[in-house]
């Protein structure tokens, strides 16, 4: 990143800004590219539900969460493509490990947050794998899980960092007049990483959250409809690892004095994830071309209610949230372009929903194809 910094802020901002779209761009079309059959479906499912309003708001911005992010989202899913195909190429396959590889490489660059929350999953997606493949019995995971801790503890040791994360303490969980409150709110806040309720000002109306939420339910819910040990042991370890994540950043982090689900944003994306690329069912959501159209339009609505939202809140000083006081960007601060904010602002509206109607159409299609 420093490669990026100039003396002219803007024009370093703004070469920021590209490289982490662009690095966003690759890892979505490296997923897509690698995966099969169902895979891209769950990969594809898991993004369109919950990248709305957090996540695509962050992907871009010259934020260390944004690699974080990136990196959550996609390694589990190049852990498993790796682990389930072995009918690649040699070339294929290497390139495969490269880009998991690199995506792992993005959180520990990053976040410790982020590299936890990587471990964590690509180790449920590695133990899951093992399991079924028959490399590990159910026996001996005990063991493992021994051995895996132990790894953990000894590193835990030497980070100060890790021990920050990870800090715990009795006496102050159980003897706290905090732990209750921290405990009944926990959903609510897991709830505002999909835009309801506590939130940055920034990110539009409530409706965005609760459009969001019911889109995760029905989804995630359509691919538990037929579970199996594998799926529901799997989803479990990931939404009860996301609760105990909230949990400690709502007691222990000052600095998140509202307990914000942006930390754990990309977890949802994990957890729809999980429960879809594990999953025997077919008649998931959406799997019909009226119900792609609904998801699509409703989650298109919600990034462009954020996406104005960002807009006003940038261009005009002393703006709060869910003003909209008027329907044209103009009379702010804007950069130095020709281009004018109403314009962009169109553009990022339309070009959102076009992704999506693209990417499903494409993902769609070669399902078919290979399943003819």
């Amino acid at each position: 990143m420093n490669l990026l910094v100039t003396e002219n802020t803007t024009q370093s901002v703004l070469l920021i800004r590209l490289l982490n779209a662009f690095l966003s761009s690759f890892v979505f079309f490296a997923l897509l590219f690698f995966a099969t059959k169902k895979v891209r479906i769950a990969v594809l499912s898991s993004w369109t539900f919950t990248v709305a309003p957090i996540i695509i708001a962050t992907l871009w911005q010259p934020n260390p969460r944004s690699w974080g992010y990136l990196s959550v989202m996609s390694s589990w899913a190049f852990l498993f493509i790796a682990l389930s195909n072995h009918e690649f190429s040699k070339v294929k396959k290497t390139c495969l490990w490269i880009v998991l590889c690199f995506s792992l490489f993005l959180a520990f660059t990053s976040r410790v947050d982020a590299t936890l929350f990587c471990v964590f999953t690509c180790g449920v997606v590695l133990l899951v794998g093992l399991l079924k493949n028959g490399f590990l019995k159910p026996k001996t995971v005990g063991v493992a899980a021994v051995i895996s801790l132990t790894v953990f503890l000894v590193l835990r040791f030497f980070s100060s960092s890790i021990q920050w994360y990870t800090q715990f303490s009795f006496s102050a969980v159980f003897g706290s007049r905090q732990t209750l409150f921290v405990l009944i709110h926990l959903p609510e806040n897991i709830a505002d990483s999909l835009g309801l309720g506590l939130r940055y000002p920034d990110l539009g109306p409530n409706s965005i959250g609760i459009l969001g939420v019911v889109l995760f339910g029905i989804a995630i819910s359509s691919w538990l409809r037929e579970g199996n040990a594998f799926q529901i042991a799997a989803t479990s370890a990931v939404f009860g690892f996301m609760l105990l994540s909230m949990f400690q950043i709502a007691f222990y982090w000052p600095e998140a004095n509202e307990a914000s689900g942006v930390y754990i944003a990309a977890l949802l994306t994990v957890c729809l994830g999980i429960a879809s690329i594990y999953s025997k069912s077919e008649n998931f959501f959406p799997n019909t071309n009226n119900q792609r159209f609904l998801a699509i339009l409703l989650v298109s609505v919600s990034h462009a209610l954020t996406l104005y939202s960002k807009f006003d809140w940038s261009l005009r000083a002393n703006v709060t949230k869910d003003t909209y006081t008027q329907l044209s960007l103009s009379g702010g601060w804007w950069w130095n372009t020709p281009i004018g904010p109403n314009v962009v602002y169109l553009i990022g509206a339309l070009a959102f929903p076009a992704w999506l109607f693209f990417s499903w159409a494409t993902v769609i299609e070669k399902s078919d194809k290979i399943t003819a």
